[in-house]
């Protein structure tokens, strides 16, 4: 049985029964009516959270939550900024918060008759405060915003990406400027291999890039040049004739939670196996630096369907957040719940699986009003993930640190299966347009006029846990902390050489001193070839039996890089 975790580490705590889970309604004290909402939490400046949202009377809302757990706000006041468009209602499908600690919240705004257009509000940010919002909607109807995170180019222009329609989008920090406008860049997938999530790897400067199609699902790097090369190579893993993605659902999360790289992600998306009709979630661990799958692991559920809507992990645990739809086999009774899946990241065959039970049905999609929970985030400054969401005007958060023997929701049954999958490496980008997702422009408008409403949150159900959870945190920081030091020490003390390799069985160096002499290794430490090359020059590598190399290059200060390639 392959396990998607291959590292050896001795059990934090032992003979331990754990596990909490919290349940908590925000509700407007005015009366306002919440359509959507979603958190965010800062990992770079002071682990701050917040809860951003809109109402069904065109407001935006922002909130700051507090540190503690369970969670609870630390102001019951909120601000709110009305937008003017009155033909629309407004709905955000997650957040995050950029390197200047201003938070985006996406998703997309619309009617029956104007059809779903993409949306973008930025909450400008003094401190924990926010002073106005910058928005701009798409004039283009399918350009749901499903996904986005910010990025910095090799210039060192700050920019967001987003996953918008099927479009890879990219476009400034201040969220305007015409089609030609660098850095704004489209790139599009084809047909039904949708884009479905987008993180940005502060570590390698790259964009990685998850979707999925029928029967395959997808990922790999974008660079952080101003221009992108549809040449470049995405990993795709396609699955045998009786498995497919039936919902077409899935998505990614870094390993590091951007405090570290190590080029892993865990890709996870929904599957059905026709030959039972069952349907599940597949789980691979990934380095796409390396364009390797460390593992995987399916997981199928009692007869229903299956939905990924986000991912997210704590260091110990990957959560996924779903939904399943219906009939209870021993009575045939219709459910449609909201599920939240746990598997050990250490152990990839530990998984437990609940049915949240706070909303006894809820609608089945994502991208609706009264959806209850949607995305899902971990809180760097608890542990714990935050999944949020809204049902019948009022908003609720979800979190959790581990599932174990929580009572306030319904364990269900999951069985573990394997995908004999094919991997393989395909060209699927093409250039896309601007216009044909957003407009001729990036129109913004500025909001600088704000309200003051009263908010408040209550615990719908708290499921208690042995306080040992807590010591099983400290071992977590201690852990990361060693990480991180590792990371951050490597990175004081190696110059900034960078060796660029291309899909063309190529490599490019930059920041060089002088004429380089490069060295190719195979994986047995064997001479293959050697060179010389400046900065920018392409250095092709022809000839070579396909397979993993290591490319060293020194320059004329002997300082020294080593980089991993793999000749197709």
């Amino acid at each position: 049985m392959r396990k998607f975790i291959l590292l050896a580490m001795c059990a934090l705590v032992s003979g331990l029964a754990l596990g909490q889970i919290a349940h908590n309604e925000i509700t407007s004290s005015s009366g306002l009516h919440i359509v959507s909402m979603a958190t965010a939490s800062d990992f770079d400046n002071n682990y701050d959270s917040f809860v951003v949202g809109t109402t069904l009377d065109r407001k935006v809302f922002i909130g700051q939550l507090d540190n503690n757990s369970p969670i609870n706000l630390y102001s019951t006041s909120f601000r709110t900024f009305l937008l003017p468009d009155t033909d629309f209602n407004y709905f955000f499908n997650g957040a995050f918060v950029d390197m200047d600690a201003n938070i985006v919240a996406y998703g997309y705004c619309g009617n029956s008759t104007t059809g779903k257009k993409g949306l973008i509000v930025k909450y400008n940010m003094n401190g924990t405060t926010a002073t106005s919002i910058d928005y701009s909607i798409s004039s283009v109807t399918n350009s749901v915003v499903e996904d986005g995170c910010w990025g910095k180019l090799s210039n060192g222009n700050k920019t967001y990406a987003f996953i918008v329609g099927n479009n890879f989008m990219r476009i400034p920090y201040t969220i305007t400027g015409a089609d030609s406008f660098n850095p704004n860049l489209v790139k599009n997938f084809p047909y039904a291999w949708g884009a479905m999530s987008v993180s940005w790897d502060l570590f390698n400067s790259k964009y990685v890039v998850s979707g999925t199609e029928t029967t395959n699902c997808f990922i790999g790097t974008l660079p952080n040049s101003l221009t992108i090369n549809n040449m470049l190579y995405f990993n795709v893993y396609s699955m045998p004739s009786n498995i497919i993605s039936s919902e077409h659902t899935g998505g990614h999360i870094l390993s590091g939670n951007s405090q570290y790289s190590d080029g892993i992600a865990y890709l996870v998306q929904d599957f059905r196996d026709s030959n039972t009709g069952t349907d599940g979630v597949w789980v691979l661990k990934v380095d796409y630096m390396n364009n390797t799958v460390v593992g995987d692991m399916g997981y199928k559920f009692d007869t229903a369907k299956v939905s990924v809507f986000d991912v997210a992990h704590n260091f110990d645990h990957l959560f996924v957040l779903g939904n399943h739809v219906g009939n209870y086999q021993n009575n045939q009774q219709y459910f449609c719940k909201r599920y939240l899946m746990q598997i050990n990241l250490f152990d990839s065959t530990d998984v437990l699986t609940y049915h949240l039970n706070t909303i006894p049905n809820v609608v089945p999609y994502r991208n609706v009003t009264n959806s209850f929970l949607n995305s899902i985030i971990y809180n760097q400054s608890t542990y714990f993930v935050q999944a949020a969401g809204t049902y019948n005007g009022n908003g609720y958060i979800t979190e959790a640190y581990m599932l174990e023997d929580e009572t306030c929701d319904s364990l269900i049954n999951n069985y573990l299966f394997s995908i004999n999958y094919t991997a393989s490496r395909s060209r699927l980008m093409g250039n896309g347009y601007l216009s044909s997702i957003w407009g001729t422009s990036i129109a913004t408008t500025n909001v600088s006029t704000y309200t003051t409403e009263s908010f408040t949150m209550e615990e719908e159900c708290y499921s208690e846990l042995d306080r040992d959870f807590e010591s099983m945190i400290e071992d977590t920081k201690a852990r990361l902390s060693g990480k991180i030091e590792v990371e951050e020490k490597n990175a004081s003390i190696l110059p900034d050489y960078e060796i660029d390799v291309q899909e063309n069985n190529s490599f490019v160096c930059a920041k060089f001193n002088g004429t380089c002499q490069y060295i190719v290794y195979d994986i047995h430490g064997r001479v293959i070839c050697e060179g010389t090359t400046q900065n920018g020059n392409t250095n092709y590598l022809n000839g070579l039996t396909p397979g993993l190399y290591l490319v060293r290059v020194t320059d004329s200060n002997n300082g020294t890089a080593t980089r991993k390639i793999v000749i197709n």
